[in-house]
């Protein structure tokens, strides 16, 4: 049962860790808690909307800030290459003045400033790919509608920073822009300019939020959660988990399998103590309850053991992991890594809920004492005069 809790435990602490803090980031950094767009044109500038908004989102319990945001694609070409990125206009100050973009997104290299009005921020897988770094220049290939014509249109670009969230699947692509130069670069009634919300509030309180957030927006606005934004990212996570946890179940079941075997072997030797017993007055519900107590022992010894080891393993994992990495490479001469950095986070989180937890060890434990239910029921059924007998 030890064994077998061990795997349940260390994948369902990092599965839930490595859930929340992608989501954290893609939240944070990419979706925001909701996201608004105008449904009526205005003659107001940038600032004077935000100021509004400010305002009117103000008496919203939770509310932290909002920041414009515009978003393209471009096909972006240096010497060493072409790339098509996401490119993402933005108020420069996003990252410093917002709590949640500030923990995740860095620089790696570089600063995250745009000294001027043609400075962007890389992201590192896509800064690899095209062979630029901090003070090199980036064309960016984009096209403009006017009327039926569409016409291309190459801006070239400076890279201030490259910068990562620590989640390449998340930030391979991205390009940061001054939006004034996305307003330039992209026809806003094919990619208007949006404000993303951030909240103070626990993430499942979001809808609440979101409620407050429309009334105070009214009519004119249309606002969305990052449950609807990201929902089919969000629900593949939540259906990946799902599958390990069942995955790693059938692994304790196999424990409990091997818990009824061990039992069936101790009725077996233990026939003869049990006729005596029997033989005594000892009824059926006292042999019986004899040995689902024996299985219940186990089980919980097993359980016990099984939760100390598993949640030792989860916290040291990364230093597993490491050491693991530095084992390969060294017997086979070269660069080893155990988890891709292109499809996990850099490093490996974990997140001990004791709700889990808790169901996990009761299940474990229920499972032993099921598994010595048959046995048990054998024993309690067993004939003294036949055993006796034999002897």
């Amino acid at each position: 049962m030890a064994l077998g809790l061990v795997p349940l435990i260390v994948v369902l602490s990092i599965a839930d860790g490595m859930i929340d803090s992608i989501s954290a980031r893609t939240i944070e950094t990419a979706l925001y808690h909701v996201q608004a767009w105008p449904l009526t044109v205005t003659a107001d500038t940038q600032a004077q909307t935000r100021s509004k908004l400010r305002a009117e989102l103000g008496a919203v319990p939770g509310f932290r800030s909002v920041w414009p945001e515009q978003q393209g694609f471009a096909l972006a070409y240096s010497r060493a290459g072409r790339l098509g990125l996401s490119v993402r206009g933005i108020d420069p100050s996003w990252p410093a003045g917002d709590p949640g973009a500030a923990r995740y997104l860095k620089a790696v290299q570089g600063k995250l400033t745009m000294p001027e009005a043609g400075s962007v921020w890389l992201g590192r897988e896509a800064a690899r790919k095209l062979g630029v770094g901090p003070g090199d220049e980036l064309k960016l290939l984009t096209t403009r509608t006017r009327g039926t014509l569409t016409f291309p249109r190459v801006t070239p670009v400076r890279v201030a920073a490259v910068v990562s969230v620590g989640y390449q699947e998340l930030d391979r692509l991205w390009l940061f822009a001054p939006l004034d130069l996305t307003e330039s670069l992209f026809d806003p009634g094919e990619e208007p300019v949006f404000w993303g919300i951030k909240a103070d509030v626990p993430l499942e309180k979001t809808p609440e939020f979101l409620q407050g957030a429309r009334r105070a927006l009214g009519p004119n606005w249309q606002a969305v959660s990052w449950q609807s934004t990201g929902r089919s990212q969000f629900l593949n996570y939540q259906a990946t988990r799902a599958m390990l946890a069942i995955v790693m179940s059938l692994i304790l079941l196999v424990a409990a399998v091997n818990v009824s075997t061990a039992m069936v072997t101790t009725v077996g030797e233990r026939r003869r103590e049990t006729a005596i017993l029997k033989a005594l007055g000892a009824s059926d519900s006292l042999i019986r309850r004899q040995f689902l107590v024996l299985g219940l022992g186990a089980g919980v010894a097993g359980t016990l053991a099984g939760l100390g080891i598993g949640l030792v393993v989860a916290w040291g994992m990364n230093g597993l992991v490491t050491g693991v990495d530095a084992v390969v490479s060294l017997i086979t001469g070269g660069s080893f890594r155990l988890l891709d950095s292109a499809y996990y986070l850099e490093t490996i989180p974990v997140r001990f809920d004791p709700v889990v937890l808790g169901a996990a060890c009761a299940g474990s434990v229920l499972l032993a004492v099921l598994a010595s239910w048959f046995p048990a029921r054998r024993a309690a059924r067993e004939r003294p005069i036949e055993v006796l007998r034999r002897v």
